[in-house]
C-alpha cells in the first residue's frame, strides 16, 4: 500500500508544471553511497521448460549472508526475455509477480537493488540495432515496465535498462539510448537510471553526457581480459596459466589502462560512474585472483567509486564453495576482505 501511494504521489508530481527534479537535480550522495559495495546475483530467475520465469538455487539465506557480509546492494540481472514482441505493451503478469517477489525480498533484507531486467544475448542486441520496428517495440515495452516498477522507492531501487548493448555502430546506440531513456523517464520521473556504453567497459568515455543529470554511467572492468577470463568455456583463445601480478600486469597497469582515463572523463564531465561488474574467473590461480581483487579494491577505495562484484554465482564467485547448497554457503574470508577494503 505504501509503495502504491508513493507511486501515485510521484506520478502527480511529474504532471505539475516545472517539475524537473528528475532531470536536473543530479544523483544525491546518499543514493550514490548505496551503489558502493555491491554484488551481482545472476540467474536468480530463469525461464524453465514450461516457459515460466522461476527461481533457481537462491533463497532468503543467500540474501542474509550477503547483507551480513557488508554489501549495500545487489545487481539483479535477468537474462530471459520479458518482452512479447507481438504485444510489447502487455506484460506477462506471472513474470512481473516473480520479479517483484525476488525484488521485495532483496529490499526487505536491507539491500538496495540495481534492477537490470534486460541482460540480453548478443544475438538479440544485433537484431535490436538493425530493426527499427523492434526498437519501437522495445521503447513501448520499457514505458510500461518502468511504470510497473516506478512505485518502488527511488532511494533504494535503481533502473538499468539494458546490459552491454554491443551495437556495432556506436552512434546508433547513443541515439536509441537517448530515445529509450526519455520514454522511461515519463514513467519513472525520480528514479536514478544507470546507462550503458556500447560495450560496457572503458568505452564509456566516448559517451556525451545527457541533459538528464539523474543518471549514473555504467562501466565494467575485466582488465587484463586474458587474465580475468582465462579458460572461460565460452571463449576458445584464452589459455590457462596467465598470472597476476606480472611484469606486464600490475596495479600501475590497471590504473594506466583503465582507471586514469576513466577518472579524467568523470572529472571533466562532472558525472558519476558505476562499475557494475568486475571479477576474475575461478580458473585463475587463487593467489593471483586474490592479488587482482586486492589491487582493484584499493584503487576503487582511493577513487571513492561505486562498484559491484561479478558475482555471487559459481564461476567468478568469492564463496568458499560456490556450489554448496543454499544455507551452507559462506564467503571466502580472504577474498571477501578485498571487498571490505572500501571502508
Amino acid at each position: 500500500m505504501i509503495r502504491y501511494l508513493y507511486g501515485l504521489i510521484a506520478i502527480l508530481l511529474s504532471t505539475m508544471p516545472g517539475y524537473t527534479q528528475s532531470m536536473s537535480a543530479g544523483v544525491s550522495p546518499s543514493r550514490y553511497e548505496k551503489l558502493k559495495k555491491g554484488i551481482n546475483i545472476d540467474n536468480w530467475l530463469v525461464r524453465n521448460a514450461n516457459e515460466i520465469l522461476a527461481g533457481t538455487q537462491f533463497t532468503e539465506a543467500d540474501l542474509k549472508l550477503i547483507k551480513q557480509a557488508g554489501f549495500k546492494h545487489v545487481r539483479f540481472p535477468i537474462r530471459s526475455p520479458l518482452m512479447n514482441e507481438l504485444q510489447p505493451e502487455k506484460l506477462n503478469q506471472r513474470d512481473i509477480d516473480s520479479i517483484k517477489s525476488v525484488l521485495n525480498r532483496m529490499l526487505n533484507n536491507g539491500l538496495a537493488v540495481v534492477f537490470n531486467p534486460v541482460h540480453p544475448a548478443r544475438e538479440y542486441s544485433a537484431r535490436l540495432e538493425v530493426d527499427s520496428v523492434l526498437q519501437t517495440k522495445f521503447v513501448r515495452f520499457w514505458t510500461v515496465l518502468a511504470k510497473e516498477f516506478s512505485t518502488y522507492d527511488p532511494e533504494t531501487v535503481f533502473i538499468e535498462p539494458i546490459n552491454e548493448p554491443f551495437f556495432k555502430h556506436p552512434p546508433t546506440w547513443f541515439t536509441f539510448n537517448e530515445r529509450l531513456l526519455k520514454a522511461i523517464r515519463q514513467s519513472a520521473p525520480r528514479h536514478t537510471l544507470i546507462i550503458s556504453p556500447v560495450k560496457g567497459n572503458i568505452d564509456v568515455i566516448d559517451m556525451t553526457p545527457l541533459a538528464d543529470k539523474n543518471v549514473v554511467y555504467s562501466t565494467h572492468f575485466y582488465s587484463p581480459f586474458a587474465f580475468t577470463h582465462q579458460g572461460a568455456p565460452w571463449l576458445k583463445n584464452l589459455p590457462l596459466g596467465q598470472h597476476y601480478p606480472s611484469d606486464k600486469w600490475n596495479a600501475d597497469y590497471l590504473k594506466t589502462d583503465f582507471f586514469n582515463p576513466l577518472m579524467a572523463w568523470v572529472n571533466k564531465q562532472g558525472v558519476k560512474v558505476y562499475m557494475g561488474e568486475y571479477g576474475v574467473l575461478n580458473t585463475a590461480d587463487y593467489a593471483d585472483k586474490l592479488a587482482w581483487l586486492t589491487d582493484v579494491g584499493q584503487i576503487v577505495t582511493e577513487l571513492n567509486l561505486a562498484a559491484a562484484l561479478w558475482s555471487y554465482n559459481p564461476g567468478f564467485s568469492i564463496l568458499e564453495s560456490p556450489k554448496a547448497p543454499t544455507g551452507q554457503r559462506n564467503f571466502d574470508s580472504k577474498l571477501l576482505k578485498t571487498f571490505q577494503l572500501y571502508e
